[in-house]
């Protein structure tokens, strides 16, 4: 019997995945190790099957080697945790480059999907909605935002799946997860899925309709109105106030930089005493990728928007900016194990540059 390669790849993504989940939902690092392990084992079978093209060979290496230098002469966080960075990125890296090389995997996006969804569904019967409070231990210290971070994520995965079969955006999914993060109680979570559900339900259908929607949208939210803001000060997050620490943190962090910090990383010891009194966590990717590599990071994140933009492609372009207000609002990639998404839509983009008057290319593996 001939094994589909394909397969192979995805159940080993699906398991990695499921590790990494073990571990922060029980904060056990010991799930790491077979995580790492099985991003060794795809390296193996993409070298063996000569899949690694030489410019992403050398870049990728350049990459690490580059970042693990600069993170020497960070001010703030210990040398190992940018290692494990750097470990994730690749792993990240990997992980996207393969599922990128596969047809046909919308299906598999949907099941990922489906299978945290019935995790989240066992949560919302397990604890109910008295005390929302308790979904922020529901995973090893972290908030519920955490929660409908990965919604979100992965709904966004489906709708790069989706761009790059050519399908129609996944708006029953992008639903769900708006469901997701309103019964969550979160701000950001709420804001964020709600916006990915207008637009690509807009973005379907035709002019005329879009100005139809958006009259009928207005007229709603004016007759509603004081419905929506009793149920936004009442039954979520938005009743603590719609201004956060994040601000705070951000400034902070801007405002007190030095010349060193901003080539290399500034020391939050010294900068920012706010972002030290909530555990050194600045709730900002991007804060957090500069405190560590410094000014290579950011000009990182700034190519890959520049690469996005590129595309003139609307869907593309929104779910890149999607995710990067959401990294601003979370320390959750860049990097992490999540980041498969952004790479993911990263090679959209690049191969919707290299075939914009063509259908765009699947490798066959």
């Amino acid at each position: 019997m001939i094994i589909n390669i394909q397969h192979i790849y995805k159940l080993i993504i699906a398991l990695q995945l499921l590790f990494f989940f073990f571990k922060i939902k029980t904060g056990n690092n010991d799930f790491l190790m077979p995580y790492f392990g099985l991003t060794i084992v795809s390296l193996m079978i993409l070298l063996s099957q000569n899949l690694i093209r030489p410019k992403y060979f050398y870049c990728v290496t350049t990459f690490i080697i580059l970042f693990l230098v600069l993170s020497y002469f960070g001010q703030t966080y210990p040398d190992y945790f940018s290692m494990y960075g750097l470990l994730y990125a690749l792993s990240a890296f990997i992980m996207a480059y393969i599922l990128y090389l596969c047809q046909n995997i919308y299906r598999f996006s949907l099941i990922i999907f489906g299978v945290y969804s019935l995790f989240l569904i066992y949560q919302f019967f397990s604890i109910g909605f008295a005390d929302d409070e308790l979904y922020n231990f529901v995973l090893f210290n972290s908030s519920r935002n955490f929660l409908s971070v990965i919604a979100i994520l992965l709904s966004i995965f489906i709708g790069s799946v989706s761009i790059k079969e050519g399908r129609k955006q996944p708006l029953f999914i992008y639903l769900i997860s708006f469901i997701f993060c309103v019964l969550l109680y979160g701000r950001s979570g709420i804001i964020v899925s709600g916006a990915i559900l207008i637009f690509f339900y807009l973005y379907h259908r035709k002019v005329v309709t879009k100005y139809l929607v958006i009259f009928l949208g207005i007229t709603c939210v004016a007759y509603f109105l004081d419905d929506i803001i009793y149920f936004l000060t009442n039954f979520s997050n938005f009743q603590r106030g719609v201004t956060s620490d994040r601000k705070k943190f951000i400034l902070e962090y801007i405002t007190n930089i030095d010349t060193y910090g901003i080539l290399f990383g500034a020391n939050i010891y010294e900068c920012c005493q706010s972002i030290v009194k909530v555990d050194m966590n600045p709730h900002n990717s991007f804060i957090m990728g500069h405190a560590r590599y410094g000014l290579a990071h950011t000009i990182f994140c700034l190519y890959m928007i520049y690469k996005t933009l590129k595309t003139k492609n609307i869907a593309i372009i929104f779910l890149m900016a999607i995710l990067i207000l959401r990294y601003t609002t979370d320390a959750i990639g860049l990097f992490s194990i999540y980041d498969f998404i952004i790479y993911y839509l990263l090679f959209i983009s690049f191969n919707h540059q290299e075939n914009k008057n063509r259908k765009l290319t699947t490798y066959n593996i």
